[in-house]
């Protein structure tokens, strides 16, 4: 997920900016959304609450 301050609002990552990789590994203890493709750190991974 991205923020945008502007919109105030999330977006979901589906496709990575680095690669175009469309594949992601969530490492959990990072709480870190990973490009299986490239090693790329996409995104957060947030617990709603």
């Amino acid at each position: 997920m991205a923020f945008h301050a502007e919109k105030k609002e999330f977006t979901e990552i589906t496709k990575c900016p680095d690669c175009g990789g469309t594949e992601f590994i969530m490492d959990w203890k990072k709480k870190e959304k990973i490009c299986s493709k490239c090693g790329l750190v996409v995104g957060r991974i947030f617990k709603p609450h």
